[in-house]
């Protein structure tokens, strides 16, 4: 690996671990009481006491998750004849996407609070996501972006158990690499388990 790859491999970690270390405070988060009564349309989010870390911990997500994604496809093209690595490289990035660009904002939203403990279709439906952040910064980019997320982890995991049964029935060096794939598939597994209705939510 050049020094180039291993920087770009070391960047990837460090901002995946701090997603990971960061979930338990992300799904704390309550929603802003406002909504319940005003819609997410109508409430006056500047005046949410949360709201400074609410743009810090989204905006934090999306950063991360991108600068991931963008380290694995630089990383790709330096070292793609390398099977374990890219792997490697491909499913942190489709873990920290999973975690900062797709969840951390349905959780620091408190959105997940709202769905699990309210069957009101009334209640739930003041939380369209549409006014809510990142949104209502990025609009429909970011709701086409969830979109074709959806399709890329299930055929991406798809992918990845695939070339993970293959590198174990050939008589080849494993690597520390392969066997940290099914690591990354596990915590995206469990992101989509505490992350219940996403889709209702977001597709309201």
């Amino acid at each position: 690996m050049t020094k180039l790859g291993k920087i770009l491999l070391i960047t990837q970690v460090v901002l995946l671990l701090a997603l990971i270390a960061l979930t338990p405070y992300a799904m704390s988060f309550k929603p802003f009481e406002r909504i319940y009564t005003d819609g997410s349309y109508d409430a006056p989010h500047s005046e949410d006491p949360l709201y400074h870390k609410r743009v810090f911990m989204i905006g934090f997500g999306l950063i991360a998750s991108f600068i991931c994604l963008a380290c694995a496809v630089v990383g790709l093209i330096l070292k793609p004849r390398v099977k374990p690595l890219s792997m490697l490289k491909f499913s942190i990035a489709l873990c920290a996407l999973t975690l900062g660009w797709r969840t951390y904002p349905y959780w620091i939203n408190g959105i997940h609070r709202v769905y699990t403990q309210h069957t009101d279709v009334a209640i739930r439906s003041c939380f369209d996501p549409k006014p809510l952040m990142p949104m209502v910064w990025l609009g429909g980019i970011y709701q086409l972006s969830n979109l074709v997320l959806f399709l890329v982890i299930f055929f991406g995991a798809v992918g990845l158990i695939t070339g993970i049964v293959h590198s174990l029935t050939r008589k080849e060096e494993k690597g520390l690499a392969l066997w940290i794939v099914p690591v990354m598939l596990g915590i995206i597994i469990l992101t989509l388990i505490f992350s219940p209705e996403y889709m209702t939510w977001f597709m309201d």
